[in-house]
C-alpha cells in the first residue's frame, strides 16, 4: 500500500512538472512544453519576440537537443532558441512564414535544417554561428533576408530557389558572410532578381549585375 502511494505521488509530481512547463508564448495561445530533451512549440499564430535570455524555457535550453514547431505557428520569435548549443535537430512546420532575428543563433551542433516551403522572411542573423551547418536551401517564397547564415563556418553549399511570381525582393546584408568553407552559391534561374554565375552571387539592377557575394571557400581568383 505504501509503495503504491509513493508511486502515485511520483506520477503526480511528473504531471505537475510537465504542466509547469506550459504557458502562452505568443498570439492565439501559442504554448511550449519540455519533455526530457525535446522542446515543442504548438498552437496557432506568431510566437512572441524575446529579449536574449528571457524565453521561459531558457533554463532548460542547455539540455534540449531537439526542437519541434508544430503546424499552426506562423512566426519564430527573435532570440527564441538562441545559444541552444546542444540542439541537433529542428523540425519547422510549413505554416511558418517568418523566422526572427537571432532565432537559432549559436546552435553550434545543428548540421542541417529544412526551411518551411512558404517562408517569406529570414531576419537578421537568424542562424548566426551555427558552425556545424553544412548545406542550406532557401525557398523561392523568400522576399527578404538579412545575413541569416553569417558565421556558419562549415557551410559548403547554398541554394537559393526562385519563383517568377514573387513580385519583389529585398536583401539586408549578404546571406553568407564569414562562411569560410562556402564553395558555391546556386540560384534558381527563375529567381526574380538574384542569379549565380559560376557559383558567385549577383543581383540584377536593370541591365546591370551587382556583385553580392563571392563564396569565401571558392578556389578561383578571377570572376
Amino acid at each position: 500500500m505504501k509503495r503504491r502511494i509513493v508511486s502515485l505521488l511520483l506520477a503526480l509530481c511528473m504531471i505537475l512538472s510537465l504542466a509547469a512547463n506550459v504557458s502562452a508564448v505568443g498570439a492565439d495561445q501559442v504554448t511550449w512544453t519540455v519533455n526530457d530533451v525535446l522542446l515543442t512549440i504548438s498552437g496557432t499564430g506568431a510566437m512572441y519576440d524575446f529579449e536574449y535570455m528571457e524565453t521561459p524555457w531558457y533554463g532548460y535550453l542547455g539540455d534540449i537537443s531537439a526542437v519541434v514547431i508544430q503546424d499552426g505557428i506562423t512566426r519564430v520569435g527573435n532570440n527564441a532558441f538562441r545559444e541552444g548549443v546542444n540542439i541537433t535537430t529542428v523540425m519547422l512546420s510549413d505554416s511558418i512564414t517568418e523566422i526572427g532575428a537571432w532565432a537559432f543563433m549559436g546552435a553550434e551542433k545543428l548540421t542541417g535544417i529544412v526551411l518551411p516551403q512558404y517562408l517569406r522572411t529570414l531576419e537578421q542573423e537568424a542562424f548566426l554561428n551555427c558552425t556545424s551547418l553544412e548545406a542550406i536551401e532557401l525557398p523561392g517564397t523568400l522576399t527578404f533576408f538579412d545575413g541569416p547564415f553569417a558565421g556558419c563556418t562549415s557551410l559548403k553549399r547554398a541554394v537559393i530557389h526562385g519563383d517568377p511570381d514573387i513580385p519583389s525582393f529585398m536583401m539586408g546584408s549578404t546571406p553568407f558572410r564569414f562562411c569560410s568553407s562556402l564553395e558555391a552559391i546556386e540560384v534558381d534561374e527563375n529567381h526574380f532578381c538574384l542569379l549565380s554565375i559560376d557559383g558567385v552571387l549577383y543581383q540584377r539592377s536593370g541591365e546591370e549585375l551587382i556583385l553580392m557575394q563571392y563564396p569565401a571557400g571558392k578556389q578561383d581568383t578571377v570572376y
